[in-house]
């Protein structure tokens, strides 16, 4: 009998009307904090995602030199296996003395060629190719009062028809007095004259001793 009454005193302690704000109030906290842990969740801040500097990307494409009998020689970029004619139109095209026959127009272009579009009348790549250069890196001009047919024939752009022409004029009509004189000389025009005027000077002729 004494322990039904013990089981009887505690659940009235536990259950009984006395607690019933306790129980009431403790299910209010608990669902309190549950309610603000999912709002924390929901609401907390983003984490920044730390900063990852890539390296800059490989360039895919390839470089050439374009010389010759092109309206505008200089250096190019291509994307890889573009091809020699491709290479001619973004020079600015060949120029109507170019001997274009001489060259595979299909050919890949390689990165870091140099591509020499040739003159008629002369090799498909002269010799040398480029004119020398003087030590300040400028190149080194050749007097066309002076010069033989040779001199003028290994620079870019002259060739030994051309240097024989200028050769030919020199000794008919006298020596050159400014360097646009050249334009009355057969197959130089004015896109040649600006082409080839880097490597040329007008100088006193050599009239002997």
């Amino acid at each position: 009998m004494r322990s039904e009454k013990t089981d009887e005193s505690l659940a009235s302690m536990l259950f009984g009307p006395a607690r019933a704000h306790f129980w009431v109030g403790l299910l209010g906290v608990l669902t309190g904090l549950a309610l603000g842990g999912v709002l924390y969740f929901l609401l907390r801040p983003e984490r920044e995602m730390p900063i990852v500097l890539e390296p800059p990307p490989t360039p895919q494409g390839i470089v050439v030199q374009i010389e010759g009998a092109v309206r505008t020689p200089g250096v190019y970029t291509f994307p890889r296996g573009s091809r020699v004619y491709q290479a001619i139109e973004a020079a600015g095209g060949a120029l109507p003395e170019a001997d274009l026959s001489r060259l595979n127009l299909s050919r890949p272009l390689q990165d870091g060629e140099r591509l020499w579009v040739p003159f008629r009348g002369e090799p498909v790549t002269p010799t040398p190719v480029a004119a020398p250069l003087s030590a300040m890196g400028a190149p080194v001009q050749v007097n066309i009062n002076t010069a033989s047919v040779d001199e003028l024939a290994e620079l870019p752009g002259i060739g030994p028809s051309l240097a024989a022409r200028i050769v030919e004029y020199r000794e008919t009509h006298g020596p050159f007095r400014t360097l646009e004189e050249l334009l009355n000389v057969k197959g130089i025009g004015p896109v040649k004259l600006e082409q080839i005027r880097p490597y040329l000077t007008v100088g006193p002729a050599d009239d002997g001793p």
